[in-house]
């Protein structure tokens, strides 16, 4: 889809007659493997962007084994006949490729979200209600342009979890203006694929974005909303099974007294602190001593706020964690 516009069926035997002439492909600039940085980097965000529409539509996602590295077939698209490397799973390249290692990253991030994402899990038809639609400016989709750019929130009625998703599909970089939440939240970036791996998935720190946004060329945009200002990640770094949730809520019992005799608490800890002490939470979590638990500083419907320490790092830290992290 990425690298040919024609395709390529020499190899069947059949003098490339077999097969569907009518790719619905678009090589990015040449037809096959390049040596051209641009080009592999245009065909992975592309690729990131067909996942993106893949994983965030209704229904059951459908993906060709190899689309999580970016498996090529050279252009044959009626390889049912080879048995050769078009149709083996190519652990080397997964191993070996950065690029094949990026997708890979991509798409388990990808596959994460859409779990956690209630909207996307549901067993019945969207409805009207269900999606605004939205152009350069919020609820005035221009369906009459001839630049491709599509945008639209879902609406989360349940649990008002809702999401943004827009798609730049042209050359040029692209202004939007993002939908007002007002009072009911704020949206989280969760994936621009127009960013460079690893920010183009936010895996670990959330990213708060409003007003207006600029999107790259050839890219697409996820936002998903918080009511109450819980941070929205994609990646592994939270706890995340109900177990851990139901936990969470008996730690709560602690109150806001307890936390209160404990260490200061330091306001912006780093990045990769907060990363080791969250992988140390499940034994403090399971831990049969009281005191090597976490105090609870506040909690609402969708946010716990924590104060945990880590051994490496003797001053405690203080983190918000959303429920809809820990509950999915």
């Amino acid at each position: 889809l990425v690298s040919y516009n024609d395709k390529h069926n020499e190899e069947n035997g059949e003098n490339n007659r077999d097969g569907e002439g009518h790719n619905n492909s678009w090589n990015c600039g040449v037809e096959g493997s390049t040596n051209d940085m641009n080009i592999r980097q245009l065909r992975i965000r592309q690729i990131k962007n067909f996942a993106v529409a893949l994983f965030l539509s209704a229904g059951t996602p459908m993906m060709l084994m190899g689309d999580e590295y970016g498996h090529s077939k050279n252009g044959n698209n009626n390889a049912w006949c080879q048995d050769s490397d078009i149709n083996y799973f190519q652990w080397k390249k997964l191993k070996d490729d950065p690029q094949a290692q990026d997708l890979f990253r991509f798409f388990k991030s990808l596959i994460r979200f859409r779990r956690r994402t209630k909207f996307l899990m549901r067993e019945t038809f969207v409805g009207p209600s269900d999606v605004i639609w939205h152009g350069a400016k919020p609820q005035q989709p221009n369906w009459e342009s001839d630049y491709n750019f599509l945008a639209c929130t879902m609406i989360d009625h349940s649990h008002h979890e809702d999401v943004y998703l827009a798609f730049n599909a042209g050359p040029n970089a692209y202004d939007i203006t993002l939908p007002d939440r007002g009072g009911s939240g704020t949206w989280y970036r969760v994936i621009d694929t127009s960013l460079q791996s690893p920010k183009d998935v936010c895996e670990v720190k959330s990213v708060p974005v409003s007003g207006n946004y600029k999107m790259g060329p050839y890219s697409s945009l996820v936002l998903k909303s918080s009511p109450q200002g819980g941070e929205i990640v994609a990646g592994a770094n939270f706890m995340r099974t109900m177990s851990m949730a139901q936990r969470l809520g008996n730690i709560g019992q602690l109150g806001q007294d307890e936390a209160a005799k404990q260490l200061p608490l330091r306001r912006e800890p780093s990045t990769s602190n907060f990363v080791r002490s969250t992988s140390a939470l499940f034994n403090y979590l399971t831990s049969s001593e009281p005191t090597d638990r976490p105090a609870v500083l506040r909690e609402s419907p969708s946010v716990l706020n924590l104060a945990f320490s880590d051994e490496s790092n003797p001053p405690m830290l203080q983190r918000s964690i959303s429920r809809w992290d820990l509950g999915h």
